[in-house]
C-alpha cells in the first residue's frame, strides 16, 4: 500500500525535488506523514528538522526513522523544541508568535536545511513563519529562500476561524507551490469511515448532531459497528466485552472523547467517567514510551486529540451523544478525529447517560 502511495503522488514526489518550498494540504489518509518520511529519506545527506504539535506523532515518527537508519533529521514538538531553545522557560510557557520571533531572535540556534512542519494547523499562529524565516536563513529570509514541506489539512484545525489559521496558510502560499490531496488513498473501508466522519463537519446545532449519531446507529456496516448505552453500569459492561474481544492489540486503540473527562460516573462519583474506563482491565494507558516499545498484551487507552496525527487498523471509541461541553464546533471537531484515526474497522460506543 505505501509502494502505491508514492507511486499515486509520484507527480509531488517527483516536485520536491524541482522547488525548495511546498504546502500539501490533504484530509485523512491522503498519505501526509508517509511523503514526510519519504522526503527525509530522499534528502538523508541534508541536515533537517521535523516540527510537529502532538507528543505521540513525534515519538512515532521518531521511532520510524530510526528503524530505517535516518539520523539526518531532528524530530520534536514544537513546544519541546521552543523550550530548549528559551533560556527562560520554566516549563509552563505559552508560546505565541511573538515570544518566538524574539526566542529567535535573541537565542543561539542552529540553522537547518530543510524544514518539515506536520499538522501544521495546530501550530500554524503560533510563530512558524518565524521559524521559517530564521532557522533557514542566518539573513531571516527563510520563507523566501529557504526548503520547506508543510502538511496541514484546515478540517482538522481546532479553533479554525478564530485563529485565522487559513489566513496565515495563504501568506506562505506567496512563497511556496501548493498542493492538494483530493484522494483518501487507503483501503475502501477507511474511506467510507472517513466519508461518514465528513458529514459530522456539517453539523451546526446540538440537535442535529444527536439526530446524525441516530442515523449512524442505523447504518450496516461489518467495519463500522455502534452501540449505545445509557448507564455506567451499561457503560463499562459494553466496553469490557468490546475491549476483551479485540484479538489484535497491536494494531487497536481505544479513543475517549474529552468531554467524559468532565461527566462523573454514576457508579462512582468520585471518578469521572474517563477515569473509569482507563482503570478498567485489558486496557494501558498509551504513552511515547509505548510507542517505542509497545505493551501487545493489551489495549492502549488515551483521549481522542492525543491520538491526533496518528491512525490504526482499529479504533474504539467512546462519545457521548447528550452531554456536550464546551464550544459545539470544538466536541463535533474532536468526534469527527476519533472516527477518521481509524484505517480498517471503528467500534464507537454512544453513551446517553439518563
Amino acid at each position: 500500500m505505501l509502494e502505491w502511495l508514492k507511486i499515486e503522488n509520484l507527480d509531488i514526489l517527483e516536485a520536491l525535488s524541482r522547488n525548495k518550498r511546498i504546502i500539501i494540504e490533504g484530509g485523512p489518509g491522503t498519505g501526509k506523514t508517509t511523503m514526510a518520511k519519504a522526503f527525509i529519506k530522499k534528502n538523508k545527506g541534508l541536515k533537517g528538522l521535523y516540527l510537529c504539535h502532538n507528543v505521540l506523532l513525534q515519538a512515532k515518527v521518531k521511532e520510524e526513522l530510526i528503524q530505517e537508519d535516518l539520523y539526518n533529521c531532528e524530530v520534536n514538538t514544537f513546544g519541546r523544541f521552543l523550550s530548549a531553545l528559551d533560556s527562560t522557560n520554566d516549563g509552563e510557557a505559552n508560546y505565541d508568535t511573538e515570544s518566538v520571533h524574539k526566542i529567535l531572535s535573541y537565542e543561539t540556534h542552529e540553522y537547518y536545511d530543510y524544514i518539515i512542519i506536520d499538522e501544521a494547523q495546530d501550530i500554524a499562529d503560533l510563530g512558524i513563519n518565524h521559524i521559517l524565516n530564521m532557522l533557514l536563513s542566518n539573513c531571516g529570509k527563510g520563507l523566501a529562500t529557504g526548503q520547506y514541506l508543510i502538511f496541514y489539512d484546515l478540517e482538522q484545525g481546532y479553533n479554525r476561524n478564530f485563529r485565522r489559521i487559513d489566513d496565515i496558510i495563504s501568506d506562505i502560499m506567496t512563497y511556496a507551490v501548493h498542493y492538494k490531496l483530493n484522494e483518501n488513498k487507503r483501503v475502501v473501508t477507511n474511506k467510507e469511515i472517513v466519508r461518514i466522519a465528513s458529514n459530522l463537519l456539517e453539523i451546526n446545532s446540538a440537535e442535529q448532531y444527536k439526530k446524525n449519531i441516530k442515523e449512524i446507529c442505523e447504518l450496516d456496516c461489518p467495519y463500522f459497528k455502534i452501540a449505545r448505552v445509557n448507564s455506567s453500569q451499561q457503560l463499562s459492561k459494553c466496553f469490557r466485552s468490546v475491549v476483551k474481544d479485540s484479538t489484535d492489540c497491536k494494531n487497536t486503540v481505544v479513543l475517549v472523547h474529552s468531554s467524559l473527562k468532565h461527566l462523573r460516573s454514576q457508579s462512582d462519583f468520585s471518578m469521572t467517567v474517563y477515569d473509569s474506563l482507563e482503570c478498567k482491565p485489558f486496557v494501558h494507558i498509551l504513552d511515547e514510551e509505548d510507542i517505542i516499545n509497545p505493551d501487545n498484551s493489551t489495549v492502549p487507552y488515551t483521549s481522542i486529540l492525543k491520538y491526533k496525527g496518528l491512525e490504526t487498523h482499529k479504533v474504539i471509541l467512546v462519545i457521548t451523544n447528550d452531554i456536550i461541553v464546551g464550544d459545539l464546533g470544538n466536541f463535533i471537531y474532536e468526534t469527527y478525529i476519533g472516527f477518521t484515526r481509524a484505517i480498517m474497522e471503528l467500534q464507537v460506543i454512544v453513551y446517553s447517560p439518563q
